[in-house]
């Protein structure tokens, strides 16, 4: 899903990784934007507009040299290792693991609750200082926190190929199938729309 609250389109070196899942996954969710995001992992805002992309992806591969994996710890680490050289090789599988996973979650939310976006680079600063009190416990955060700026992988990524449920309506702890996409030949929205390989469709609430 693309909207103002999450840019599932990540561009940082002319490349696009993005995250997405079958639209059977999706059915349950009909249009209505929140539970769509709640099934994806990601949390609603009710002040943000959202849109479903709908990408006949077999097809699109055969423009973009795209791969797409199903994200666990391990595959997603991989790829980390492979893409992100800026960043402590050593300390990717430290810190996409289970053990982890908890550890990055309760500190995420701890800069949240501190108004700060651990995407920006003075605020990962800023509150690793303040929350960690040695040195290798920032080094290990600092490197989760650009796996996620980097490829989208949140404080809610379970590293088991499926999304945790952010909803509070029922009691399920996983939503979808995920999967995560690497264009190395990304095509634009609008060439996409105009072939015929993408659909936007609006969402709306469903009570």
């Amino acid at each position: 899903m693309v909207g103002d609250a999450h840019p599932t389109w990540l561009k940082t070196d002319g490349k696009v990784r993005y995250w997405s899942t079958t639209f059977d996954q999706l059915e349950n969710a009909d249009t209505d934007p929140k539970r769509i995001s709640q099934c994806l992992g990601l949390k609603y805002d009710p002040s943000k507009n959202y849109k479903l992309a709908v990408i006949d992806t077999t097809d699109a591969a055969k423009y973009s040299d795209s791969y797409t994996i199903i994200p666990t710890h391990e595959k997603l680490g991989m790829f980390a290792a492979s893409e992100l050289k800026d960043i402590p090789q050593d300390k990717i599988a430290k810190v996409l693991n289970n053990e982890y996973s908890g550890e990055y979650a309760r500190a995420v939310g701890a800069a949240k609750k501190d108004g700060l976006d651990i995407r920006n680079t003075e605020h990962l600063k800023r509150f690793s200082n303040k929350y960690f009190d040695d040195y290798y416990s920032r080094v290990l955060f600092k490197t989760r926190a650009k796996i996620q700026t980097r490829l989208g992988a949140n404080e809610y990524f379970t590293g088991n190929g499926i999304t945790t449920y952010t909803g509070k309506e029922c009691s399920n702890a996983y939503g979808v199938v995920e999967t995560f996409t690497y264009d190395k030949n990304p095509q634009t929205i609008g060439k996409m729309l105009a072939d015929g390989r993408m659909k936007m469709l609006d969402t709306h609430p469903v009570q």
